[in-house]
């Protein structure tokens, strides 16, 4: 019986790094749909998966607008969702886990190291640990449908931690394969974490959009280096604490005015100060 294989992308609002990324635009699509769109390019089956909040309400409205597959799933127990999610698999059908903060994933990248994951006749493939000189940013994981039923439902597995036990388990770490051009471009960072990835990112994207849903490599070869490296926004030495912005923190008699907040931005920008520190928490402030 041919194994059945889905791929699952990761997607949320809320961040530990840059709140609402998976919306922001890069070549007129919201991230998440470029994601999408670049996965499902070579014909695999594509499903993403959300919290089921009311933060991502509007997250799930532009799935539903773009007829994009998605399931909604409960924050505190992501091994739920993803049990949930492959219900209807078989044991030894095929999943491919991926995330929206890694737009350069696509699909052509993932045949390839499905290739090796099934002409190894491996148990767990990890493309940030069986493949060489890898760009930061091309995270992606495969492993059989059983692996994560063995796993208890507990708690404890969060969207980044979920399949460390099957990592741990049976990732072969004595693989390493070669992808053709790849060493050229393995200190990039091609993730989105912070709004300066993103700027960047949506830089290379945009050199060439004919591009947009092809093979990474691609991309990164119609994107001149020199380019690259000499329009980047270096963060400044100095960071400015916002959280006072947002609300009564260290001081917690004097709220900040709107008027009196531009003021203080205004000044860091004359000072050269670039880097911000600010939260979700940290009420208005982001």
């Amino acid at each position: 019986m041919k194994k059945k294989i889905k791929v699952i992308l990761q997607a949320e609002t809320r961040s530990e790094g840059l709140y609402g990324k998976s919306l922001l635009p890069i070549l007129n699509e919201p991230l998440v749909i470029l994601c999408w769109n670049r996965l499902k390019i070579t014909g695999l089956d594509v499903v993403v998966t959300i919290p089921n909040g009311f933060e991502d309400d509007y997250l799930a409205t532009v799935l539903k607008k773009n007829k994009v597959k998605f399931y909604r799933t409960n924050p505190s127990n992501v091994l739920q969702g993803f049990k949930a999610v492959t219900k209807n698999m078989n044991e030894n059908d095929i999943v491919i886990r991926v995330t929206v903060d890694n737009p350069f994933v696509d699909g052509f990248f993932l045949n390839k190291i499905l290739s090796s994951y099934l002409n190894n006749n491996l148990k767990y493939f990890s493309s940030c640990d069986n493949i060489q000189y890898l760009p930061n940013g091309m995270n992606a994981e495969i492993f059989q449908v059983k692996f994560i039923r063995e796993l208890k439902n507990t708690k404890k597995y969060n969207p980044q931690y979920l399949t460390s036990t099957i990592k741990k388990k049976y990732l072969l770490k004595n693989l390493k394969i070669k992808l053709p051009k790849l060493k050229r471009y393995s200190n990039l960072r091609l993730t989105i974490n912070y709004f300066e990835d993103f700027i960047r990112l949506n830089k290379i994207f945009c050199a060439n959009e004919k591009f947009k849903y092809d093979y990474f490599i691609k991309i990164l070869d119609s994107f001149k280096k020199n380019n690259f490296d000499k329009n980047v926004l270096k963060p400044s030495k100095f960071v400015l604490g916002t959280a006072q912005l947002g609300k009564k923190y260290f001081n917690k008699k004097v709220k900040i005015t709107n008027n009196r907040a531009y003021n203080i931005l205004k000044i860091a920008r004359k000072e050269k100060i670039n880097y911000l520190d600010t939260a979700y928490e940290y009420g208005k402030s982001e």
